[in-house]
Parts: C-alpha cells; structure tokens; sequence
C-alpha cells in the first residue's frame, strides 16, 4: 500500500465515523460491496439525502443497504446484470436485449 494514500472508515451511512459532515463514495470507502460506477451512483443518493438533511437540521439518517446493479454487455445486443445487497447474495440476471436497452438509457441519462 502507498503511504501517500488516505483511506476514511466510511459507516453504512456513506460518513465518515469521526469527521462530522464528511462524506465518501465509491472507491473512498470500505464498504464491502463492489466498487464500480453504478455503485458509487447509488452511494450518492445517500450521500446526497444526508446533505440534505444536515442542511435541513434533521436528525434522520439515511442508510446505504449495499444494492449494487452492475451491468455487462455480453455481445449481440444483450446486457447481463449483477445485483445484490449487504442483506441478499448476489446473483446474476440473464442476457437479454431489453437490459441492453436498460443500460444504454440509464448510461445517458
């Protein structure tokens, strides 16, 4: 490991456990979830919503359940996704033509 590298223990919450009004996403954290793209989209929800509600002077939190949906094209027009979360083990969906559509209106969005 570089020692050049910081690492902050990121809570389910997607904060920071000792800093107040710290956040990570993505490869930031320690999460033990897969790193990609669409996960760190879905740790910004969070993340966001936890902004929102400091701003707000809220006191709820919200939590990050571990969802990922990672999608991969797996040739001819077909996309494949693995999902799963902290409480449900991951599995993966067949190819099919209609996920590839999912993931090509999702990645323009």
């Amino acid at each position: 490991m570089n020692t050049g590298t910081f690492f902050l223990f990121i809570a389910s919450y997607c904060g920071a456990s000792l800093l107040l009004h710290a956040y990570a996403i993505g490869d930031a954290t320690n999460i033990p979830v897969s790193e990609t793209g669409v996960t760190a989209h879905l740790q910004a929800i969070t993340v966001t919503d936890n902004i929102l509600s400091s701003i707000r002077q809220r006191k709820k939190l919200y939590k990050y359940n571990g969802r990922i949906n990672c999608p991969f094209e797996t040739g001819s027009g077909k996309v494949s996704f693995v999902i799963g979360s902290c409480d449900m083990p991951v599995k993966e969906i067949h190819p099919s033509r209609i996920r590839y559509v999912m993931k090509k209106g999702f990645a323009s969005a």
